[in-house]
Protein backbone atom coordinates (compact mmCIF):
# COMPACT_ATOMS: atom_id res chain seq x y z
CA UNK A 1 0.00 0.00 0.00
CA UNK A 2 0.92 3.59 -0.99
CA UNK A 3 1.30 5.86 1.91
CA UNK A 4 1.04 9.68 1.36
CA UNK A 5 4.95 9.91 2.09
CA UNK A 6 5.64 7.43 -1.05
CA UNK A 7 3.64 9.76 -3.60
CA UNK A 8 5.60 13.16 -2.28
CA UNK A 9 8.73 10.96 -2.96
CA UNK A 10 7.17 9.40 -6.18
CA UNK A 11 5.49 12.35 -7.44
CA UNK A 12 7.83 13.70 -10.22
CA UNK A 13 8.84 9.80 -11.07
CA UNK A 14 5.21 9.75 -11.80
CA UNK A 15 5.16 12.49 -14.07
CA UNK A 16 7.97 11.09 -16.12
CA UNK A 17 7.07 7.73 -16.54
CA UNK A 18 3.89 9.04 -17.99
CA UNK A 19 5.93 10.90 -20.92
CA UNK A 20 7.59 7.70 -22.01
CA UNK A 21 8.89 4.40 -21.06
CA UNK A 22 11.79 4.32 -18.80
CA UNK A 23 15.05 2.19 -19.16
CA UNK A 24 16.26 2.93 -16.04
CA UNK A 25 14.62 5.30 -12.91
CA UNK A 26 15.67 5.69 -9.34
CA UNK A 27 14.68 8.55 -6.72
CA UNK A 28 15.75 9.14 -3.24
CA UNK A 29 13.45 7.75 -0.14
CA UNK A 30 12.66 9.19 3.01
CA UNK A 31 12.07 6.01 4.96
CA UNK A 32 14.29 3.34 3.21
CA UNK A 33 14.17 -0.21 4.20
CA UNK A 34 18.22 -0.92 4.42
CA UNK A 35 19.83 -4.06 5.35
CA UNK A 36 21.26 -3.86 8.83
CA UNK A 37 23.34 -6.39 10.80
CA UNK A 38 20.87 -9.51 10.03
CA UNK A 39 17.74 -7.63 9.48
CA UNK A 40 15.71 -5.05 6.96
CA UNK A 41 14.85 -2.04 8.93
CA UNK A 42 13.72 1.37 8.03
CA UNK A 43 15.59 4.40 7.98
CA UNK A 44 15.49 7.94 8.81
CA UNK A 45 16.81 9.73 5.63
CA UNK A 46 14.40 12.92 5.81
CA UNK A 47 17.15 15.15 5.96
CA UNK A 48 18.78 13.87 2.70
CA UNK A 49 17.48 16.00 -0.23
CA UNK A 50 15.54 14.68 -2.84
CA UNK A 51 16.59 13.75 -6.50
CA UNK A 52 14.71 11.77 -9.50
CA UNK A 53 17.09 9.98 -12.17
CA UNK A 54 15.63 8.86 -14.92
CA UNK A 55 17.03 7.55 -18.88
CA UNK A 56 13.75 7.49 -21.46
CA UNK A 57 13.81 3.95 -23.46
CA UNK A 58 13.67 6.33 -26.64
CA UNK A 59 14.37 9.77 -25.22
CA UNK A 60 12.46 13.01 -27.19
CA UNK A 61 14.71 16.10 -27.66
CA UNK A 62 11.05 17.86 -27.00
CA UNK A 63 10.17 16.87 -23.76
CA UNK A 64 13.66 17.39 -22.39
CA UNK A 65 13.33 20.90 -24.00
CA UNK A 66 9.94 21.24 -21.65
CA UNK A 67 11.21 20.06 -19.12
CA UNK A 68 13.82 22.59 -18.84
CA UNK A 69 11.11 25.00 -18.93
CA UNK A 70 9.29 23.56 -16.33
CA UNK A 71 12.30 23.74 -14.11
CA UNK A 72 13.78 27.54 -15.47
CA UNK A 73 10.03 28.98 -14.78
CA UNK A 74 8.79 27.33 -11.31
CA UNK A 75 8.96 29.26 -8.46
CA UNK A 76 8.85 27.87 -5.90
CA UNK A 77 10.63 27.40 -2.15
CA UNK A 78 13.62 26.10 -3.96
CA UNK A 79 15.15 26.78 -7.38
CA UNK A 80 15.81 22.76 -9.31
CA UNK A 81 17.43 21.81 -12.00
CA UNK A 82 18.11 18.87 -14.11
CA UNK A 83 21.97 17.09 -15.05
CA UNK A 84 22.48 14.71 -17.67
CA UNK A 85 25.49 12.81 -18.15
CA UNK A 86 25.87 9.88 -20.99
CA UNK A 87 25.41 6.50 -20.20
CA UNK A 88 28.77 4.55 -19.36
CA UNK A 89 28.17 2.08 -21.41
CA UNK A 90 25.82 1.72 -24.97
CA UNK A 91 23.56 4.60 -26.03
CA UNK A 92 21.10 7.22 -23.75
CA UNK A 93 21.61 9.74 -21.21
CA UNK A 94 21.04 9.42 -17.55
CA UNK A 95 19.32 12.68 -16.19
CA UNK A 96 18.96 13.92 -13.00
CA UNK A 97 16.22 16.35 -11.45
CA UNK A 98 17.46 18.36 -7.76
CA UNK A 99 17.65 20.97 -6.12
CA UNK A 100 20.69 23.53 -7.74
CA UNK A 101 21.47 23.65 -4.07
CA UNK A 102 22.51 20.19 -3.98
CA UNK A 103 24.39 20.29 -7.79
CA UNK A 104 26.25 22.65 -6.47
CA UNK A 105 27.72 21.00 -3.57
CA UNK A 106 28.25 17.85 -5.81
CA UNK A 107 30.37 20.36 -7.54
CA UNK A 108 32.18 21.84 -4.76
CA UNK A 109 32.81 19.24 -2.34
CA UNK A 110 35.84 17.08 -1.73
CA UNK A 111 35.34 13.11 -3.27
CA UNK A 112 35.24 11.63 -0.23
CA UNK A 113 32.35 14.09 1.33
CA UNK A 114 28.94 12.09 0.32
CA UNK A 115 26.49 15.02 -0.11
CA UNK A 116 23.27 13.64 1.66
CA UNK A 117 25.54 13.35 4.43
CA UNK A 118 27.01 16.88 4.37
CA UNK A 119 23.19 18.28 4.27
CA UNK A 120 21.80 16.25 6.62
CA UNK A 121 24.50 17.41 9.00
CA UNK A 122 24.99 20.66 8.74
CA UNK A 123 21.14 21.68 7.19
CA UNK A 124 19.06 19.10 8.49
CA UNK A 125 15.98 21.25 7.55
CA UNK A 126 17.09 21.52 3.91
CA UNK A 127 15.67 17.62 3.32
CA UNK A 128 12.28 18.05 4.54
CA UNK A 129 12.03 21.56 2.57
CA UNK A 130 13.04 20.13 -0.56
CA UNK A 131 10.46 17.05 0.16
CA UNK A 132 7.80 19.44 0.44
CA UNK A 133 8.68 21.56 -2.52
CA UNK A 134 8.92 18.33 -4.81
CA UNK A 135 5.31 17.79 -5.32
CA UNK A 136 4.53 21.60 -6.09
CA UNK A 137 7.48 21.04 -8.79
CA UNK A 138 5.76 17.89 -9.89
CA UNK A 139 2.15 20.00 -10.62
CA UNK A 140 4.08 22.90 -12.01
CA UNK A 141 5.55 20.75 -14.87
CA UNK A 142 2.58 18.95 -15.35
CA UNK A 143 1.06 22.09 -16.49
CA UNK A 144 4.16 23.40 -18.65
CA UNK A 145 3.74 20.27 -20.27
CA UNK A 146 -0.42 20.61 -20.54
CA UNK A 147 0.47 23.95 -21.83
CA UNK A 148 2.86 22.91 -24.29
CA UNK A 149 0.10 20.24 -25.83
CA UNK A 150 1.47 16.60 -23.73
CA UNK A 151 -2.14 15.68 -22.13
CA UNK A 152 -1.32 12.97 -19.24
Amino acid sequence: MMTMQDKVERALFDVLSKLGPLEWKRYQKRYPEMWVGDHFEIVDHSSYPPFTSFRFKDEDPRIIEILEKALDSYKGKLKWVMISQKKEYGPGINRCILPIYVKELRDSLDDFQKVDEYISRHKPDFGPIAYSDLDSLSQHIKLVLKDSGIDF
